[in-house]
């Protein structure tokens, strides 16, 4: 392992082991092609996959009683289309049986009345869901500082999957206690993210970083996707009316993910069951700033007044914040701009919204390449690679959403253009999600969790200040909204290149003494010796597997 000293002169930290293994690989004829196989299949990156699904699974309550509420709708005018369908053929003297007509009339009574409640109470249940949603994840990284880790996630997940599972019974009662649920079930929404950022810097090591994080943060795309589809599926089921089935399969992922964590997931490589000596070996020999998982059983306490004082930490969270008051405006906002503004039907507003929500996808994965090839190439070092990045993608992005204010009803299609052009550039969640990783490895999971808490305050007020600004929903009102979403891009890529760092903080150094006990994991030999003879052990035994396949 490094000292803080050694990873400050070092672009990457930890790059005297990583050399060591390099070397160790180029010696093999299939050397880089084995690395990449073993990247794949390794447990670090099935981690990563289960951190992702824990992200999509959370977002399912989102689209729940959306789907429901539609499901229901549609349920209720089949029926009356088939009430009077029905009564033009008694018109015609063709009656059905008693026991038949009774039990469509009871079937009719229950489709008519389940969820159909007036637009006030379902605007308030679908709103109940996400105001509590910015204090889920500062109330999770108190709860996790106290009680640990593993508790608090099992927590959420049990918690959340049950809330889901019984709300259809909720529902059948009284809305007032489905609002009552949906207020906890938001607490749940973003309450992983402290958990997710203590977990991956241990589990990640500098190189991979980026990569990482994106995977891990690519769930917020595919979740509702993928809810979505699946609640569309289940609505169609011809049993209970359908809609109930949207949270009992949603409740039971929950249940289900909770069991693949404790099976498959923790927090530590060091504790992992299945993680093998080389890959173990190779995680803590190229990670740095952390304790070992074996010397300490909770969360560390943060420094919170240095934290907080800290102008790196603040441009940080002002960028996440624009990060989201943008994707607000554009996920919630947008389909009433190509509707009323831009002209298009229903139909089209739908397809064309799916291709601009898809290109965050796109953008995400562009700048993770990007990035991942001007470090890995050395052409600059690692933080002046993030940091440009992430300046160049919400400076673009700015310049791109103040094109859109340009384009009218007549021009339509150049709008949309370049708002998905803005949506690829400022879709750098790689870059922008591993920042507390780069800035405080030891306490990334509170960094994570209060720049979650802040960033969903701030983008609450996204559709209140497009209402406001937008009355009556023209395009000379809407001009207004892209040019000040361009204006809070532009000052989040400002304040972060003269304040942001993606550095190592001081307050967040290990200490000598920390510094001592992590290099004597399980009261062994130092990790780097210990590190050195794995990877020597692993390359005498890739050397001897391929000298065998070649004789």
């Amino acid at each position: 392992m490094q000292s803080l000293g050694a990873a400050e002169k070092a672009d990457v930290p930890g790059s005297g082991t990583m050399k060591l293994e390099m070397e160790t690989n180029s010696r093999e004829g299939s050397g880089a092609k084995a690395s990449t196989c073993q990247h794949i299949c390794s447990w670090r990156m099935l981690l990563c996959i289960l951190l992702q699904f824990s992200i999509v699974t959370l977002s399912l309550p989102k689209s729940t009683f959306n789907m429901a509420f539609v499901c229901s709708t549609s349920r209720r005018q089949e029926v009356l289309h088939g009430m009077n369908k029905s009564g033009d053929s008694a018109a015609d003297g063709q009656l059905r049986g008693n026991s038949s007509l009774d039990h469509d009339i009871s079937h009719a009574s229950q489709v008519m009345t389940d969820l159909n409640w007036n637009s006030e109470t379902k605007g308030l249940i679908l709103s109940s869901l996400m105001m509590p949603a910015f204090v889920g994840p500062m109330l999770s990284d108190v709860i996790r500082l106290k009680l640990g880790n593993a508790f608090v996630f099992n927590a959420i997940f049990l918690i959340a999957g049950t809330i889901t599972f019984v709300s259809p019974l909720l529902a059948r009662i009284s809305p007032s206690l489905v609002i009552a649920a949906q207020i906890v079930l938001g607490l749940t929404t973003d309450a992983n993210m402290p958990i997710i950022g203590e977990v991956l810097p241990h589990w990640t090591p500098v190189s991979e970083r980026i990569t990482a994080t994106f995977i891990v943060f690519a769930g917020y795309s595919f979740g509702p996707t993928i809810s979505v589809l699946i609640n569309g599926f289940l609505c169609s089921i011809p049993i209970d009316n359908g809609w109930p089935f949207i949270f009992y399969v949603s409740g039971l992922a929950y249940f289900l993910y909770a069991a693949a964590w404790n099976v498959l997931g923790s927090e530590w490589p060091e504790t992992h069951r299945f993680v093998s000596a080389s890959e173990k070996s190779h995680i803590l020999s190229t990670r740095v700033q952390l304790a070992s998982g074996t010397t300490r059983k909770k969360p560390e306490k943060p420094p919170y007044l240095s934290m907080f004082r800290s102008s790196a930490v603040l441009a940080f969270y002002f960028l996440y914040s624009c990060h989201r008051w943008g994707a607000s405006v554009i996920l919630i906002m947008s389909p009433v701009y190509f509707n009323s503004v831009l002209g298009f039907s229903a139909e089209q507003t739908g397809v064309v919204f799916s291709c601009v929500a898809c290109m965050r996808l796109g953008g995400s994965l562009m700048w993770t390449v990007l990035g991942n090839a001007l470090i890995n190439k050395k052409i600059v070092s690692y933080s002046v690679a993030k940091k440009l990045c992430l300046c160049i993608a919400f400076g673009g992005a700015s310049f791109a959403h103040l094109a859109v204010a340009f384009f009218d009803h007549d021009t339509r299609w150049m709008s949309v253009g370049c708002m998905m052009i803005g949506q690829i550039l400022q879709s750098a969640v790689g870059h922008l999600s591993s920042v507390p990783q780069d800035l405080a490895p030891r306490y990334a999971g509170t960094l994570q969790g209060t720049a979650a808490s802040v960033s969903l305050l701030a983008a609450l007020t996204a559709p209140l200040v497009v209402s406001a600004l937008t009355p009556q929903g023209v395009y000379k009102e809407w001009r207004v909204v892209w040019i000040l979403l361009s204006a809070v891009y532009l000052s989040g890529s400002i304040v972060f290149l003269i304040f942001g760092k993606t550095k190592v903080q001081a307050w967040a150094a290990i200490t000598p003494d920390q510094e001592a006990d992590r290099d004597h994991i399980n009261g062994g030999s130092p990790d780097k010796d210990a590190d050195k003879s794995l990877l020597k052990d692993e390359s005498e035994s890739r050397h001897r597997s391929i000298s065998d396949s070649k004789e």
